[in-house]
């Protein structure tokens, strides 16, 4: 938009200037009127530009931090889109805390739900805070909880409290820091129930947060029964980044299992997977059974068999993400070509 006004703006200066060499020399203008024209048509053009697009001027909110880009652009039906760098991060309806639009979000609602039937005050520690979507919707649901998040990036957590709605007096207390410098200084405490890792960026994945040596310090934060769950984008297929992250959580945690936004993985191509990482055994039979209501509701996150799971990774022999070996950047490059 703004280069079509500096282009509009352009040609009728050049109108006028032909114009003025044309014409006869007593119509001819002064370079004092030829900058008074100037600046009124320009002074006109905004003015009208400014007006025909007042919606997108007044709504939108771009901050550069020592981490990001962060923008807040004005979506449909009274959601705000957080913008992180390049990645739509968060879709934020104010004033309406359950509103998970992204399926990811709801496989971990659909997961927690299950996971906390008999005892709805769990523990909760969020990496990454974002749009702080899923903590709003865990305090809202289940307001016994005790959320927790961890976000690198302070302004990212000003930005959620002045522009998405997120409320000064939340009980979500926050943690402005690396997420693993937090495990890592974090005294002795109350174990965690439930884990959720949401620190994913666009382009580029923290590697120190993909390691077996990240897992077994999350796994030393968790209660026995606790879970450890975390979305990430790759292709099913022919993607490098799911199956190592699955082996590599195999090798802290007893139980992993994959869900699927989609029916049908093998045609999910790059798209959003959940995986949780637990010491207890699962039932993925009575799990689908309870979020459906005995196949009377829908499910968002289809969970994979077990056997399927092992001839997935078999046929792919991926490697083991460690603190001295994690190539992630190379392994989700192929989502980007």
């Amino acid at each position: 938009r703004i280069i079509w006004l500096v282009a509009a703006i352009l040609l009728v200066m050049g109108i006028i200037a032909w114009f003025s060499w044309r014409i006869p020399d007593r119509w001819h203008l002064s370079l004092k009127n030829f900058i008074i024209w100037m600046i009124l048509i320009e002074i006109v053009l905004t003015a009208i530009f400014l007006s025909q697009f007042r919606e997108s001027w007044q709504k939108d909110y771009t901050r550069e931090s020592n981490y990001f880009t962060i923008q807040v652009v004005q979506g449909d039906v009274n959601v705000k889109v957080l913008v992180i760098d390049h990645l739509i991060h968060s879709y934020v309806r104010p004033g309406e805390p359950t509103f998970l639009l992204y399926d990811y979000t709801r496989v971990f609602a659909e997961i927690v739900k299950y996971i906390i039937r008999e005892d709805p005050a769990p523990r909760v520690l969020h990496l990454g805070g974002g749009g702080y979507v899923f903590p709003r919707s865990m305090e809202a649901v289940y307001p016994e909880s005790v959320n927790e998040v961890v976000e690198i990036d302070p302004a990212v957590t000003q930005v959620a409290h002045e522009e998405l709605g997120l409320p000064l007096d939340t009980s979500i207390r926050t943690y402005n820091q690396d997420a693993r410098l937090f495990l890592i200084q974090r005294k002795s405490g109350e174990k965690y129930n439930i884990v959720i890792g949401d620190v994913f960026n666009d382009r580029s994945t923290p590697f120190h947060l993909t390691t077996l040596e990240f897992n077994k310090l999350i796994k030393a934060n968790m209660a026995k029964d606790g879970i450890y769950l975390v979305n990430i984008i790759d292709d099913y297929e022919q993607g490098r980044y799911l199956p190592a992250f699955i082996n590599t959580l195999r090798h802290a945690f007893n139980y992993v299992y994959l869900f699927n936004t989609r029916e049908n993985e093998k045609n999910a191509a790059a798209s959003t997977f959940v995986i949780a990482a637990t010491d207890h055994r699962i039932n993925l039979t009575d799990y689908t059974k309870f979020i459906t209501e005995d196949g009377k509701g829908n499910i968002t996150g289809n969970p994979q068999d077990g056997n399927k799971l092992e001839e997935y990774l078999a046929a792919r022999e991926p490697i083991l993400l460690t603190d001295d070996y994690a190539p992630t950047d190379i392994l989700v490059a192929s989502l980007f070509r």
